[in-house]
């Protein structure tokens, strides 16, 4: 964990974080590319099951999206503990084996939960005034404020997304139960917050650019947080 007052060795450190996971990527690109191809599949399945199963009835959405969630962690926890395991082995780290699959089945679907909650909390608010304004004619201060409600959704989800970053890989490398490791990482996330959150940040932004050209352009960018983030504890253990 950082702890330097100096933003810009922070923001070097993060730097050297990214390159480090690229070159794990680059050691092993078919070990820890199957499982995140199928990580971006449960995600594309995930969207097309929505799509496919949407109701006008809120409290049968929310059932169907409760559901979609469920599934898409539970098919999800093997597939990034695979991708943890072997980057942990490239980066020099030696996970704990597939005891820990409950515990990161359960830090995965907190992280699911409380993003997703976090989101609308903030994202609903300001989608209800932007339709009342659009109602009353002001189509571009509701449209404004709208579009205000889903950025302000999104990066809600991300804060809560950073917060957790840490809590997968102390799970699978550390060995620690997922509760105790979803603490442990909001304790780490407090003391250094630029580290996850620019780490998640820019997997978020390599994936969507990747994606945007081609789409197995997504492949590279989406397992980068997590091996920077192994690059990183490897490096500072602390």
């Amino acid at each position: 964990m950082l702890h330097k007052g100096d933003g810009g060795e922070v923001v070097g450190a993060i730097h050297r974080d990214f390159i480090g996971g690229w070159r794990a990527l680059g050691q092993d690109p078919i070990r820890i590319g199957g499982p995140t191809a199928g990580l971006i599949g449960v995600e594309l399945l995930s969207i097309a099951a929505l799509r496919a199963a949407w109701t006008p009835s809120w409290f049968d959405l929310a059932v169907v999206i409760l559901l979609i969630g469920a599934a898409r962690v539970t098919i999800g926890t093997p597939l990034r503990s695979a991708l943890l395991t072997r980057g942990a082995k490239t980066v020099g780290l030696v996970p704990r084996g597939a005891r820990h699959l409950p515990g990161l089945w359960l830090v995965l679907g907190v992280t699911a939960a409380t993003s997703a909650v976090a989101a609308l909390m903030v994202a609903l608010p300001l989608l209800f005034m932007g339709v009342t304004l659009a109602t009353r004619h002001w189509y571009g201060i509701g449209a404004l404020v709208g579009a205000l409600g889903v950025l302000g959704g999104g990066l809600a989800a991300l804060a809560v997304r950073a917060a957790f970053a840490w809590a997968p890989l102390s799970v699978v490398v550390s060995g620690l139960p997922g509760h105790v490791a979803l603490r442990a990482s909001l304790a780490e996330a407090s003391a250094d917050p630029l580290t996850p959150l620019l780490l998640v940040a820019g997997r978020d932004l390599l994936t969507t650019l990747g994606g945007t050209c081609f789409a197995a352009g997504a492949l590279p960018g989406y397992p980068l947080a997590d091996l920077a983030l192994l690059h990183h504890k490897r490096a500072d253990p602390t």
